[in-house]
C-alpha cells in the first residue's frame, strides 16, 4: 500500500546552492556593517559625553556651589516652603551659628552637669 502523500508532486530538487550561499553571504555582510555602525555610534556618543563632562567643565562651579552653601548657612532666619511629595510644609531656617548656640544652651548645660556629676567634679 503506497499511500504516501507528497505536498509538491514532482519536486525532488534541493534548493540551489548558489542562491543559498548568496543570501547567507549578504546576511553576514549586513550583520558586520550593522555591528560596525553601532560600534561607531557608541564611541561617538561616548567621546561627546567625555568632552561635555570632563573637558568643558566650568572650573568655577565648585567654588560657586560652596559660596551658595555658605550663604545659605549664614543667611538670616527665614521661612522656607518645601514640597514633600505633594505636601507643602513650611520650615524655619536659622543660621548655623545660631542653631549651635541654641543646642548648647538647651542641651549643653545638662550634658556638662551630668558629665561633672559622673566624674565627681561638682561641689
Amino acid at each position: 500500500m503506497t499511500d504516501h502523500f507528497e505536498h509538491n508532486i514532482d519536486d525532488h530538487e534541493d534548493p540551489a546552492a548558489s542562491s543559498t550561499s548568496l543570501v547567507g553571504f549578504i546576511g553576514a555582510v549586513l550583520l558586520v556593517v550593522t555591528m560596525l555602525g553601532v560600534t561607531a555610534l557608541y564611541y561617538n556618543v561616548k567621546a561627546t559625553q567625555v568632552d561635555k563632562e570632563v573637558v568643558q567643565v566650568d572650573i568655577d562651579e565648585p567654588r560657586k556651589a560652596r559660596t551658595r552653601q555658605e550663604q545659605r548657612l549664614t543667611a538670616p532666619a527665614r521661612w522656607e516652603e518645601r514640597d514633600d511629595g505633594g505636601e507643602v510644609t513650611r520650615e524655619l531656617v536659622i543660621p548655623l551659628e545660631r542653631a549651635m548656640k541654641i543646642v548648647v544652651e538647651e542641651y549643653g548645660a545638662a550634658e556638662v552637669s551630668s558629665t561633672a556629676s559622673a566624674s565627681g567634679d561638682m561641689p
